[in-house]
């Protein structure tokens, strides 16, 4: 196995109502999902997939909001092109408990790719960033918080 260099995190939101144990069973059950889906998938979203699966790892597990906003979630990210995988906890009535998608390290490192700021080129920025899709998710995740 590689060293891990940070290139993606798998994020994944789980609603507010939720106790801590919970939200680690949802994301994993949102994972699986993830996985499973993987199954059919071929080119660079298989590419970075594997590279965070067996190299870097790292999961951000945040607070999607309600069973409403959780719904509203995957309705944006599919909108904006985003692979997700999803779970819905048979249990709750099928309730969205798990949402989960891989975030290329453009989106949260800001030491290496700060936000844009007034002042600066807004196509050099969009471009360091990695284009339209990770400037969408840099807005989207902006509005979460830890779970």
């Amino acid at each position: 196995m590689g060293e891990n260099k940070d290139r993606f995190r798998m994020y994944g939101l789980c609603p507010y109502n939720l106790s801590r144990i919970q939200v680690g069973i949802q994301f994993a059950h949102a994972l699986q999902e993830y996985n499973n889906n993987m199954e059919h998938i071929k080119g660079p979203i298989m590419d970075d997939f594997n590279t965070w699966r067996l190299e870097d790892k790292t999961v951000i597990l945040l607070n999607g909001g309600t069973s409403i906003t959780m719904e509203e979630h995957i309705e944006k990210l599919l909108t904006a092109g985003i692979h997700l995988g999803v779970f819905r906890e048979p249990d709750l009535n099928n309730m969205v408990t798990g949402i989960v998608f891989l975030v290329p390290e453009q989106v949260y490192k800001k030491e290496v790719f700060p936000d844009f700021t007034l002042g600066d080129d807004f196509m050099d920025w969009f471009n360091s960033v990695g284009g339209e899709t990770n400037q969408y998710l840099i807005t989207f995740l902006s509005q979460f918080r830890l779970a």
